[in-house]
């Protein structure tokens, strides 16, 4: 996880300092976990619940 904080900081040129990257870390991947279904679920073909229509 770590590693992967790097690569984003250095890709997005933030300065994220040693001591952070564990406690992001621990944020992040809370928050994969907790959203992972939701994004591994396809809604591509799915009909939306409300259609609105501008007049």
């Amino acid at each position: 996880m770590n590693e992967m904080l790097k690569k984003l900081s250095e890709a997005s040129g933030w300065v994220i300092p040693e001591e952070r990257f564990d406690e992001i870390a621990a944020l992040y991947k809370g928050t994969a976990d907790d959203t992972r279904a939701v994004r591994e679920f396809d809604v591509t073909g799915v009909v939306p619940a409300r259609v609105f229509k501008a007049e």
